[in-house]
């Protein structure tokens, strides 16, 4: 995966992160670290994520090279672009 960031100056940082960190991420228990640093009534949609299905989903998204997750211009000329 890589992530491409080009700032409003024109500066751009690209971040290379790769697919393995990901999944290596999804291991641990994220739920419980989300909750721990959320707002109380923003816990509850936590709830609705099956965390199996959402692990299953990571790992499917290593196939397919080159497609764009995000790819958003701000109105300040910053631009973001995620791809796997």
């Amino acid at each position: 995966m890589r992530i491409f960031i080009k700032t409003e100056k024109g500066k751009k940082i690209k971040i290379p992160v790769p697919m393995w960190t990901i999944r290596l991420g999804s291991k641990f228990p994220i739920e419980r670290i989300a909750r721990k640093h959320m707002k109380d009534k923003d816990t509850k949609y936590l709830d609705l994520i099956d965390w199996t299905e959402m692990r299953k989903l990571i790992i499917s998204l290593g196939e397919y090279k080159g497609l764009i997750l995000v790819d958003v211009k701000a109105s300040d000329g910053t631009e973001v672009l995620i791809q796997i």
